[in-house]
């Protein structure tokens, strides 16, 4: 039996000096994600009969604070017990900026598409790491003459043996059928250990299902030698060529012995973490693990989360490295981090394929330095500009937030409203373009 191994955590903020002659300007933080203004698909009905579709997707998408990073959409349906089916679509920078700027991509429907009603999601991340998943107020339907709405299922399962032993493999044979057009694409079958009591979180041993003849596959999961000992459930995931998955218990068939008590495992402990200060070029937040046995392939990750008042998330990771006794995750955190509570969570995941998980939960705080000043925000007053003809004139005015018109659009004669924003401000100004030919005689 192996020696009960003993993982320590400490979270320490390692921060670049500020200097000591002035006080240090910080960027202003960014704690929203980018925003949708507009979305729309090409095709109010998206037809999947003949080779599949494509539709194409259009966004306006504006972000005051640190700027758009990426933009992707996807519609989804559920299929019931389980089951969904989703397809997706890239959108790229097509015009504007990353802060004000329009996206277009290619929603792609296969063949066999599952026909219905589906729920349109966009999803933004900005160069902050503000992240969300936004459910628009608004679907799409699919039509499919010979669309595929059902997943694949299986059944007839033989699973053996039953009372398994470590390092040998366990047979999976099971009836895959597809009763739709879109064929079966990939089936994987997985044991899973729950853990219990024992305070690990789990342990999942996975293989591809492979077709033997016709409907029939067979796969050979192997146990490591020191995998833990207990009931494990089978779950077995499908996916077809339309695109629905769905992955579905099937109780608790194999038992394994001669493996490993689970208290012959390191167990995770995780120590609270001081308050940390974001500096003008940021912050390192150091998880350090003291380990004391070698883990094989297996180093902690840890990860800080924020949860921002939009419901988007920010999320930093690392996966520790040595660092001469110890293993260091060594998580940088951007200067323009939105501030507040971080969650902090640690994983390992080690050889025997055992994942333990733990959180400190909301303790680490992201604040600006004590010595720190907010960078003033240029506000311009209003301006009036002859027009250059007919259509305006193109106007360029200096501010250090995102603008609706930007600067250097072109102005309509007349006045406009110009409205410009940044992570926690808001202010406005007037442009005037003048016609020339309008003015009275002198």
């Amino acid at each position: 039996m192996r020696l009960a191994r003993l993982l320590a955590l400490s979270v320490v903020a390692a921060l670049g000096p500020a200097p000591a002659h002035a006080a240090a300007a910080v960027p202003e933080p960014d704690s929203a994600a980018p925003v949708v203004e507009s979305f729309a698909i090409e095709r109010a009905v998206i037809h999947a009969d003949t080779g599949g579709a494509t539709a194409w997707m259009t966004a306006h998408v504006v972000d005051p604070g640190s700027g758009t990073a990426t933009v992707s959409a996807y519609i989804t349906r559920d299929l019931g017990g389980g089951g969904t089916v989703r397809y997706a679509g890239t959108l790229t920078a097509q015009s504007g900026a990353p802060h004000d700027g329009v996206y277009r991509g290619a929603l792609t429907v296969p063949l066999h598409a599952s026909a219905g009603v589906f729920a349109v999601h966009v999803v933004t991340a900005d160069q902050a790491g503000n992240r969300l998943d936004r459910a628009l107020d608004r679907s799409i339907p699919i039509t499919a003459t010979h669309g595929d709405g059902e997943p694949a299922e299986a059944t007839g399962l033989d699973v053996g043996p039953a009372a398994a032993v470590g390092g040998r493999p366990v047979t999976v044979r099971a009836h895959i059928a597809d009763r739709g057009q879109g064929g079966v694409v990939e089936a994987v079958a997985s044991l899973v250990w729950s853990g219990g009591g024992s305070g690990i979180a789990s342990a999942r041993y996975t293989a591809p299902l492979t077709t033997t003849a016709g409907d029939d596959y067979t796969a050979a999961i192997e146990f490591p030698s020191f995998a833990p000992n207990g009931a494990y459930e089978l779950r077995i995931r499908t996916l077809d060529g339309a695109g629905n998955t769905i992955e579905q218990s099937y109780g608790n068939p194999v038992t394994l012995r001669g493996g490993s008590d689970p208290s012959d495992f390191a167990q995770l402990y995780v120590y609270d973490a001081p308050n940390v200060t974001v500096t003008p070029d940021g912050a390192v937040v150091e998880v350090r693990t003291a380990v004391t046995a070698e883990l094989g392939g297996g180093y902690p990750t840890a990860e800080v989360t924020h949860t921002n008042p939009d419901g988007s998330t920010a999320r930093y990771t690392a996966t520790s490295t040595p660092a001469g006794p110890t293993l260091v995750a060594r998580i940088a955190v951007p200067p323009r981090a939105a501030r507040g509570r971080y969650r902090i969570d640690v994983q390992l995941v080690d050889s025997w394929g055992i994942t333990q998980s733990r959180t400190l939960g909301d303790r680490l705080l992201v604040g600006p330095p004590a010595d720190a000043v907010a960078p003033p925000v240029h506000r311009p007053g209003d301006l009036t500009v002859d027009a250059a003809g007919a259509a305006g004139t193109r106007v360029a005015f200096t501010t250090s937030a995102a603008c609706i018109p930007a600067s250097g659009s072109v102005f309509p004669i007349g006045t406009t409203t110009v409205t410009c924003r940044t992570a926690s401000t808001t202010h406005s100004f007037r442009v005037t373009v003048e016609d020339r030919r309008l003015r009275p005689a002198r």
